[in-house]
């Protein structure tokens, strides 16, 4: 089998719906958790046979969560750690690491974790999976930038290595989507451009 990553995004890791009464609220925001859980018990299933996990942005639904919710993240990354299966998280618009006190700028994770949060980074993360040569580029939101997803892949034409696969990554929505509603802080991009 070839190699495998595990894409996640928006697992919203404090979420707590306003639109709930409390009890109901307390229950989906437990929901939350339960899914990270599943979805890291799903990369540790030797079947699965899982090389890596991506999470896509918004891992946390503030950028300063309480500490009960990063001990509870730290504690299931630190599961994927153990097993040696390389961790690739970049902030989303919700966890942004663009504001002071951000999660990203003062908690440290376990190794393997790797926080891409250096916005317009050129120069890739090489990971090997498998006998494997990956580079992985990402796009980090950051507030106030509008960067787009097609200015910065066009910036790297030409710098992109033929020996090895290359990952993009960005936590960005569809324009034109009847599922969502854009908003300002929203990174773009149309199905075109995909």
């Amino acid at each position: 089998m070839g190699v495998r990553i595990l894409h996640l995004a928006d697992l919203h890791i404090g979420y707590t719906p306003k639109y709930l009464n409390e009890e109901k609220a307390v229950v989906r925001a437990q929901d939350f958790k339960d899914a990270l859980k599943r979805a890291f018990d799903f990369a540790l299933a030797p079947g699965n046979a899982i090389s890596a996990v991506v999470v896509a942005g918004d891992l946390f639904d503030h950028y300063k969560p309480p500490a009960s919710d990063v001990g509870l993240v730290r504690g299931q990354l630190e599961r994927l750690s153990s097993a040696a299966l390389p961790v690739l998280v970049i902030p989303g618009t919700h966890d942004t690491i663009g504001l002071p006190g951000s999660v990203y700028r003062t908690e440290s994770f376990p190794r393997g974790v790797h926080i891409l949060a250096q916005p317009l980074n050129a120069s890739p993360l090489e990971l090997t999976l498998k006998g494997e040569r990956f580079l992985f580029y990402w796009l980090t939101y950051e507030p106030g930038r509008k960067t787009t997803v097609v200015e910065y892949l066009t910036g790297l034409k030409g710098r992109l290595p033929e020996d090895a696969y290359r990952v993009f990554i960005a936590h960005a929505s569809v324009k034109g989507s009847p599922e969502w509603d854009m908003r300002a802080k929203d990174l773009p991009v149309a199905k075109e451009e995909l």
